[in-house]
């Protein structure tokens, strides 16, 4: 029943008639109090009603109110919602927010309500941190942020961050969280291939552990991750479904594509299918902007996975390309020396793989494919 009561005075609280009528200093008192109570649903109740009571308070205040809350709580769902509550004070006080979550990070270890390792225990922290890394360099969020990239096989932060780095990664994004955004993704990116080419390379002879296990599939995770938030941030999904509002200006794309490029190489060289397919379609997108560069990085992308040519889904994309390049850019395929033999790679390896497009293509053009 008090739960409900408070959040009766929450509503009536949100109303501003009600918080300056006679009985607004009590139902601000009886709420704030409620924050305290010893009932985590009255608890969660009272957070709810938290901006309806603080709501004159300077955000700088509202942060520093809702760390006090934060610290010590035991109870997931209302941590949480004290969470939600600091990010969307991120961006108004960046740095009493970054002072909040370092002053958290340091609490000593206590028990909680909830398993730490709980997946909805974590994702907020980590969004708030990579916002306030990528839009304002805050100290604490940037080194933790780059603790995890650096640190990507073992970090699940790592990889939830790289879940939400989408926007920052796109065309239209600021040049400057835009580079802070693949700096990440490039740490994180280089710090799973190599340890997931060192790991095969160790347990070649013998059954990997199942903590190698868990490490190696972990770190092809995080490729997986990079390389999908990379398709998506290019614009080749929405220009896939029509939404033509999505393009970015040459320039914005030819950023992306200069800065993505190397990091799609990267996913790449994991050497596993469904990544290659996602690096694949990406570079294919952005052919436009660089036709040369597009053709020799499909190649090493393609090459760097003898099984992907027999993917169904690779044929899709890769042999229409080369269709188009034979149709529009006879130059790069004819006759300059690298664009020869990528291409001649490329449709040997779809042609070696069955594919029956290859393969009429390859006799069709048997000047090329020589």
């Amino acid at each position: 029943m008090r739960d409900k009561a408070i959040d009766g005075l929450g509503s009536l609280a949100f109303r501003e008639t009600w918080r300056t009528s006679q009985h607004g200093d009590l139902i601000v008192a009886l709420v704030t109090d409620a924050m305290a109570d010893e009932n985590p649903v009255v608890r969660m109740s009272a957070a709810r009603a938290f901006r309806a009571v603080y709501f004159d308070k300077p955000s700088p205040v509202r942060v520093r109110l809702i760390g006090e809350l934060l610290q010590g709580e035991s109870n997931k769902n209302v941590r949480n919602q004290y969470m939600r509550l600091l990010g969307s004070e991120a961006h108004e006080s960046p740095q009493e927010v970054d002072n909040v979550l370092r002053g958290l990070a340091n609490e000593p270890d206590s028990p909680t309500e909830a398993d730490p390792t709980d997946d909805d225990a974590l994702d907020l922290p980590v969004e708030i941190m990579t916002f306030l890394a990528m839009h304002h360099q805050t100290p604490f969020a940037t080194e933790t942020v780059h603790t995890w990239a650096t640190n990507a096989p073992w970090s699940e932060e790592a990889l939830r961050a790289t879940q939400c780095v989408r926007n920052y990664l796109r065309p239209k994004s600021d040049p400057a969280v835009q580079g802070r955004a693949f700096d990440m993704v490039t740490k994180a990116a280089d710090s799973s291939l190599g340890h997931w080419i060192t790991t095969l390379e160790e347990v070649s002879d013998a059954e990997p552990s199942e903590s190698e296990q868990n490490e190696l599939k972990h770190s092809v995770t995080v490729l997986d991750s990079i390389a999908n938030q990379l398709y998506f941030a290019s614009g080749a999904f929405d220009r896939m479904n029509g939404d033509e509002d999505a393009t970015a200006s040459r320039t914005a794309q030819e950023r992306f594509a200069d800065l993505a490029t190397p990091v799609l190489i990267t996913c790449a060289r994991s050497k596993v299918s469904g990544i290659v397919h996602h690096v694949v379609e990406t570079l294919i997108f952005l052919a436009p902007l660089d036709e040369r560069r597009t053709l020799l990085s499909t190649t090493e992308a393609v090459a760097s996975d003898g099984s992907y040519a027999y993917d169904p889904l690779s044929s899709d994309v890769v042999v229409p390309y080369l269709k188009r390049l034979l149709a529009e850019h006879r130059q790069l395929v004819l006759f300059d020396d690298e664009g020869v033999a990528a291409f001649r790679t490329l449709l040997s390896a779809f042609a070696s793989a069955g594919n029956e497009s290859a393969l009429e293509l390859a006799f069709t053009f048997s000047d090329v494919f020589r």
